[in-house]
């Protein structure tokens, strides 16, 4: 599982002074240079430590990093900035998930789904914890809300031939 940074709407929010170097860490990050992204992430932190957009982009490079508890400290530390964060409930349920923490990646991920209970990203990775759980019944039903929101996804058809 690889957290997304095309599924999230933490880019929509961006409206900031450092601007320039918030769109040269996001580049970074989509080409894969998450050395350089995550250097520019810890540069805008040094003058604002509590800009939950950047901390959550930072959580997400340590993710791609395969830095899981830094990830998730970023996550925890979002969370103490804005508690209803949805971005930052998928963060930590994902890193949670990295982790082989399934049952508090699912507690993060239902938070999530109470805030957006549209998110199909989020149903899918809650299916396939169901499934590592071996609750195929809740693994289908997840799968088949989220085929609802996200018809062009033949990977819900995979996990929904998975779970049957």
């Amino acid at each position: 599982m690889d957290f997304s940074i095309d599924n999230n709407d933490i880019f929509n929010y961006i409206n900031n002074e450092q601007e320039d170097e918030i769109n040269l860490g996001i580049s970074y990050l989509k080409l894969g240079h998450y050395v350089d992204s995550l250097d520019q992430f810890n540069f805008i932190l040094d003058i604002n430590s509590n800009d939950l957009t950047i901390l959550i982009l930072r959580g997400i490079t340590y993710s791609k990093l395969e830095k899981y508890e830094n990830a998730l400290l970023d996550a925890n530390r979002s969370l103490e900035i804005e508690p209803t964060s949805p971005s930052s409930f998928i963060l930590r349920g994902e890193m949670y998930f990295m982790l082989g923490k399934f049952n508090e990646a699912l507690i993060d991920f239902n938070k999530a789904l109470e805030i957006n209970p549209n998110n199909a990203y989020v149903l899918i990775l809650s299916g396939e914890i169901y499934l590592k759980l071996q609750l195929y019944g809740k693994a289908l039903q997840c799968f088949k809300i989220a085929s609802k929101f996200d018809h062009s996804n033949t990977e819900l058809l995979v996990h929904s031939n998975n779970a049957l």
